[in-house]
């Protein structure tokens, strides 16, 4: 037993202490990376969820636009026509309870936007509204219009920084055709590329897509302005000037519907469910004191038109008796631009005239009351509308004829009206309403018009592509538009060219099929916040008001690009 007790081991209490205390410690440590773990992952979990709940910000600022850009009465109100630079309508709206977490959630939508003036970032201002994507060059419709690609070339040229090479392969890619332009590129050349593709030959789906043409770079078609803020931020100095690209001036986007401002569709001059009769109603009711408009459209279609030519008098012969109620006047006429200035006899609607055979008939110059008076009648007699208009501006710096009346002798004068419409005075007063009441396009096969340049927003860049504009008339342009209504027709149809700007109205006719003078396309730049502090999400959107339905055409978060605008709190 002795033996045995001297074999056992010594007493060691301290040890099972020390034991404990080391899975006390391990415990611990376990216990606090769990914490940790789970702290981490809270606040991941936290910032996840922010940063969900700004992109939802965001995405409500998007729908907020198009709920007001699609109704007429909150453009007219809420935002008094200016969707561009309105602060109180879209800084720092606030959605839900301000005083909850981080200050409660926030949008804004911020342009920046384009002065006209200066250059590099003085040239532009942020702001708080949107842009027009109308204002810019729109590839595809440019193409639809001219499909051989010389009026897009011709308005690309004009960009800055833009060669003829780029130029030329820009429409090669869009063009429907695989044969290259002088300096262009086609699909042969594309397919000795290290990843071989084609060109496209037809339409864009987005501005990006011209990073496939060859020349054009990241550089030249989003400049250095990377963060799209409209200011050189640091790392953003790429030693040229301040660029925000060719994106600035460039769409793929664009609608516009064959309607006047309020929404109503233009009468239709070949509508054939309109006789004489209701189309000189209608006519009247959208002209209002301008009869004479009304009464020179109905002649166009009642008589049709002709190229003006100075009147002429002829000789009564010998044994002739003259009219009884004669006036002779001297009458200016304008002949495509020029001023003729005429002796014609102004002939009233009762007058009678005889002459000898051998004088043969006497053309005289009638007035807005003989064309009154001839249209009055053929409209009461039930007269065919036969002659077709083709153009709205075919019926500047024309003339009709009027019939004879029922019952005139074989030698009565024939009288000749010129178009009210060649008067510089009258012209201004009648044109805004002729674009913007009056179509000629089908509505069952043309109420989808290609979408034209807006002009009254367009930057000078643009203007001055548009075909024949030289820069003293853009500036003239950029000059009138500063003051303009923009409910005035002048303004809707882009007629403020001719009434404002002093375009001529030759000039006017070559740029009618690409301009306007208003929209239905929207870009969005909405960002999505807090009011104190936390994370924000930009997205990108372009909106159709699609007449009071709104719908987005592109929609893309762009928060990669940073922050990049100081927030409204």
């Amino acid at each position: 037993m002795r033996r045995l007790a001297a074999l056992r081991l010594p007493n060691r209490k301290a040890f099972v202490i020390l034991a404990v205390l080391i899975v006390v410690v391990v415990l611990s440590l376990a216990a606090y990376r769990f914490t940790d773990g789970m702290t981490s992952e809270y606040v991941v979990a936290a910032r996840s969820s922010e940063a969900a709940q700004t992109k939802a910000f965001a995405a409500s600022g998007v729908h907020y636009a198009m709920g007001l850009l699609a109704d007429p009465n909150a453009m007219s109100g809420t935002l008094n026509y200016n969707p561009y630079d309105n602060q109180s309508a879209f800084a720092g709206i606030s959605l839900g309870d301000p005083n909850g977490k981080r200050g409660g959630g926030r949008f804004s939508l911020i342009a920046v936007g384009d002065t006209y003036t200066g250059a590099g970032e003085s040239r532009y201002a942020v702001r708080y509204g949107m842009t027009d994507e109308s204002a810019k060059l729109n590839l595809n419709a440019l193409m639809k219009l001219d499909p051989t690609g010389t009026v897009l070339y011709n308005a690309l040229i004009k960009l800055p920084n833009m060669t003829e090479d780029v130029a030329d392969a820009i429409v090669d890619w869009v063009d429907s055709d695989d044969a290259s332009r002088s300096s262009g590129a086609e699909s042969s050349y594309y397919a000795g590329m290290p990843t071989p593709y084609r060109a496209k030959n037809g339409p864009l789906n987005s501005i990006d897509e011209l990073l496939l043409v060859r020349g054009v770079t990241p550089q030249l078609l989003f400049g250095n302005d990377r963060n799209r803020n409209g200011k050189l931020d640091a790392g953003e100095d790429s030693g040229s000037d301040f660029s925000r690209g060719l994106s600035e001036f460039l769409t793929v986007y664009g609608r516009e519907v064959d309607v006047d401002f309020s929404g109503k569709p233009r009468i239709w001059l070949a509508d054939p469910e309109l006789d004489a009769a209701a189309m000189y109603a209608e006519l009247n009711a959208v002209f209002g004191s301008q009869q004479e408009l009304s009464d020179y459209v109905m002649a166009a279609r009642l008589y049709g038109t002709a190229a003006v030519t100075p009147p002429s008098t002829g000789s009564s012969g010998s044994g002739g008796t003259s009219t009884t109620a004669t006036q002779t006047t001297t009458t200016t006429v304008r002949t495509s631009g020029n001023t003729q200035t005429a002796t014609v006899t102004n002939v009233t609607k009762t007058t009678t005239a005889t002459a000898t055979p051998s004088s043969g008939p006497t053309t005289v110059a009638g007035g807005a009351a003989e064309l009154n008076s001839a249209v009055q009648a053929s409209v009461n007699s039930s007269a065919r509308l036969s002659k077709n208009v083709k153009t709205l501006m075919a019926m500047v710096n024309t003339q009709v004829t009027l019939p004879k009346p029922a019952g005139s002798p074989p030698n009565a004068p024939t009288v000749v009206v010129p178009s009210p419409l060649n008067d510089s005075t009258k012209l201004k007063a009648m044109l805004p309403l002729l674009l913007e009441y009056v179509t000629t396009r089908d509505p069952s096969t043309d109420y989808e018009m290609t979408p034209r340049i807006n002009v009254v927003t367009a930057p000078p860049e643009v203007l001055l592509g548009l075909p024949g504009l030289i820069q003293t008339e853009v500036d003239q342009i950029v000059s009138a538009r500063s003051g303009l209504d923009p409910t005035d027709p002048a303004t809707t149809t882009g007629a403020f060219l001719v009434t404002a700007a002093n375009l001529s109205s030759t000039k006017f006719t070559a740029l009618v099929t690409f301009v306007t003078g208003k929209t239905m396309t929207y870009r969005v730049h909405s960002v999505g916040y807090f009011g104190t502090n936390g994370p924000s999400t930009r997205i990108e959107a372009v909106i159709d008001t699609n007449m009071g339905t709104p719908r987005i055409l592109y929609f893309r978060d762009v928060s990669d690009l940073g922050r990049g605008f100081e927030l409204p709190r």
